[in-house]
């Protein structure tokens, strides 16, 4: 009986300790930080669309504007990938994590369960500050390759329409494409789910 209440109070430690890692704040230095980056990224971007004068893309008949976005986004994820390490050191972080877990289920002590708690949330916390730091940086590289390429994309939406403002348009295209692949995805689907219903009904 005593090995089933054991075993039962290390996984009800454990469930407190992965209920720590969810959720978590980015730090006050994070978002200061994402967005200088920001900032100093759209001056970039507006330097280079200046120098280079890219023509503005011009989308075809059946040219699907999301697409664009898509490949761009994807690209810039992989371009990132092998650089994401280097911010908040998360392998390291993610140890002492998981040694902190172990130490508490071990132990089964308040303090130890306590202190892992603790550790977990600081770990998510850390997390949701790379997180902003990284999708700054993704999306000042959007921003400077979408400059480069001349693609805007309210621009590319409807290009027959009364031009938006360039450098509101660059701002929107980089943030967009920097959220990444799969919040991208999410957004585009509900977009496109309107018309869908839409099109279903007068059918």
């Amino acid at each position: 009986m005593s090995q089933v209440t054991s075993e039962a109070t290390a996984a009800a430690i454990g469930d407190e300790v992965d209920q720590a890692l969810l959720g978590g704040s980015p730090s006050l230095p994070a978002l200061i930080s994402a967005f200088a980056i920001l900032g100093v990224g759209a001056w970039i971007a507006w330097v280079v669309y200046h120098s280079g004068r890219p023509s503005f893309f011009v989308p075809s008949s059946s040219y699907v504007p999301f697409a664009g976005l898509f490949v761009l986004a994807f690209a810039i994820e992989r371009l990132l990938e092998p650089f994401t390490g280097m911010i908040g050191n998360p392998d390291a972080v993610k140890a002492q994590t998981a040694a902190a877990k172990t130490l508490a289920v071990r132990s089964g002590t308040p303090e130890a369960t306590d202190a892992a708690k603790a550790t977990a949330k600081s770990a998510a916390n850390n997390r949701a500050s790379r997180a902003v730091v990284l999708w700054a940086v993704a999306s000042v590289v959007a921003m400077v390759v979408s400059a480069a390429l001349g693609f805007f994309l309210l621009r590319s939406v409807d290009s027959t329409a009364t031009s938006p403002n360039r450098f509101l348009d660059l701002i929107i295209t980089g943030l967009v494409v920097g959220a990444g692949t799969k919040p991208l995805h999410d957004l585009v689907s509900r977009v496109q789910a309107p018309s869908k219903s839409s099109g279903s009904s007068t059918a």
